[in-house]
């Protein structure tokens, strides 16, 4: 068994790769799984083994799961209860809810936004299919909503509350939700420990945005590890004994799991805890990268649709990435120096699924990012719990958070060191981590990969720029159809009809599909 389960990071690279294969069936994905393939045939015949007995059942149940989610409620009114608090849009009231077989993005247009967790309602049956995206390179609504076994959303008129769940888990969280509603820092409050995404403000989140700082900003593994840490020492002073301690630490952190609504980086950081406390119990010979693989595939099982979260992506990637490069990140006469390390590494991992958001990268945020991530972890998140518990304090240590604020919202107008990355289409991902694959390995045994790092950078920097293609793209901008002429042969760009309706602003999907592809400037529009 134990050898079983030192071979599962090659399982995993195996099973990722089947699922973006399925997600789009590009031929260099195929290539991939082939040459992995042949490689383990010759090198680890069991793990590829393992791999096909797994691959196989992950394959059936996507198949199944998808075909699943295709059927939906046939009754003309659907019951289902609550789960996420509504988000007020400027027509209509945005929230999730989860009838007894299926789950639905539900838009209400009575602006219903009083609806505590666990509200059973009644609302009529106008289920639409998610659409895929029309517009080349931009967000794909329809894969974020299959992330969370979503396939259908409703469009209604009006909601009838009907009663309430008593799930203790609703009750726990609507308290904690209503509870800090009326402290000054309540954004706070309500992003670290309930995950609330729509605490803080629109402004506050684009900054973060801009600063690659968001991860910051949401219940993510750090909260956990932060939270074990102090339960820990908490422990430790009250002079409880070790195996106690770990005991109630574990469960205070199953807790925060509960109230966050098993969020996926939450799941993965307590079991990663749980997992690696009981093998160092039972001295189990079982690398950390490996319990980490297994805890993915069992996401990859529960929700085979899950990879096309960025959140969760992220989250496993950054972890995986940090157990992997430990030789090289931390220095040992300087403190400051590995956290820098530490931030460099995850940021280079984290560009090609971060950049598809806005297609940007903050230059800035290389150097600015571990003394923000400092001020942080020893100021701002300890704010928090000490709020959380003591609530009265909350005005007293308001000017902690209010200095943070000022700060992120005074370095987000430097706009000077903001480059235009543009998307990240397959083949560039390939080329992108290959690059930062063999850097690695090069600077690990201690070599200067100085060609490598001059192709990564050209990789982020000049990518579309150097293809030299010339065509005609039509895309939907909500009024009709804009057209697109790159004659790249002539150096001439063209731009029909920049679109808009009433819900978007005037140009502002043209702007984005010509951000995707790093152009700047347009030599005619019409």
């Amino acid at each position: 068994m134990i050898s079983v389960a030192n071979e599962m990071l090659y399982v995993l690279f195996g099973v990722c790769g089947l699922f973006f294969y399925l997600d789009n069936h590009h031929p260099l994905i195929l290539l991939f799984l082939v040459l992995y393939i042949l490689y383990l045939l010759r090198n680890r015949f069991k793990t590829l083994i393992i791999l096909i007995i797994v691959g196989s059942i992950y394959l059936i149940n996507y198949k199944l799961q998808l075909e699943r989610l295709l059927k939906y409620d046939k009754d003309k009114i659907i019951t289902c209860t609550v789960v996420s608090f509504p988000q007020e849009k400027e027509k209509y009231t945005q929230f999730y809810c989860k009838s007894r077989n299926f789950k639905y993005l539900v838009y209400d247009k009575s602006i219903t936004n009083n609806m505590p967790l666990g509200t059973v309602i009644q609302l009529e049956n106008n289920l639409q299919l998610v659409k895929n995206n029309t517009i080349p390179y931009q967000f794909n609504y329809r894969k974020y909503l299959l992330s969370q076994k979503i396939q259908y959303v409703n469009y209604v008129e009006d909601v009838k509350i009907t009663r309430m769940n008593k799930r203790i888990d609703f009750k726990l969280i609507n308290t904690l939700h209503s509870y800090y509603q009326d402290t000054p820092n309540k954004g706070y409050l309500l992003s670290f420990i309930l995950g609330d995404k729509n605490a803080l403000d629109n402004d506050f989140n684009e900054a973060t945005q801009f600063l690659n700082i968001s991860h910051l900003f949401v219940v993510s593994g750090f909260q956990v590890a932060f939270l074990y840490l102090v339960c820990h020492i908490m422990m430790k002073y009250l002079h409880i004994t070790k195996e106690t301690s770990k005991l109630i630490s574990q469960i205070i952190i199953i807790l925060f799991l509960i109230i966050n609504c098993f969020s996926v980086s939450i799941f993965r950081a307590v079991m990663l805890i749980i997992l690696i406390e009981l093998k160092n119990k039972k001295h189990l010979p079982i690398d950390n990268i490996h319990i980490l693989s297994i805890i993915w595939l069992i996401n990859l099982f529960v929700n085979p649709f899950v990879m096309y979260n960025s959140g969760f992506v992220l989250s496993y990637l950054i972890t995986l990435i940090l157990f992997l490069s430990r030789i090289i990140l931390m220095h040992k006469r300087s403190y400051i120096i590995s956290i820098y390390r530490v931030n460099i590494i995850c940021q280079l991992f984290a560009l090609p699924i971060t950049a598809n958001f806005d297609f940007h990268f903050n230059v800035l945020s290389v150097l600015l990012t571990p003394l923000l991530s400092l001020y942080y972890i020893f100021v701002i998140f300890p704010f928090t719990l000490i709020c959380l518990l003591f609530k009265p304090l909350s005005k007293l240590l308001y000017y902690g958070f209010s200095i943070f604020d000022q700060i992120i919202l005074k370095l987000a107008t430097i706009t000077y060191f903001d480059l235009n990355v543009g998307v990240f289409t397959e083949t560039r991902y390939i080329i992108y981590y290959v690059c930062l694959f063999f850097i690695f390995r090069m600077l690990e045994n201690k070599k200067k990969p100085i060609l490598l790092i001059i192709l990564l950078t050209i990789n982020i920097s000049f990518y579309h720029k150097l293809i030299l293609v010339d065509e005609v793209i039509f895309f939907d901008v909500g009024q009709g159809d804009s057209t697109f002429i790159n004659a790249e042969t002539y150096n001439c760009r063209a731009l029909i009809d920049t679109g808009g309706a009433r819900n978007y602003k005037p140009g502002n999907t043209t702007i984005k599909y010509l951000s995707s592809i790093q152009i700047a400037k347009l030599d005619y529009l019409f």
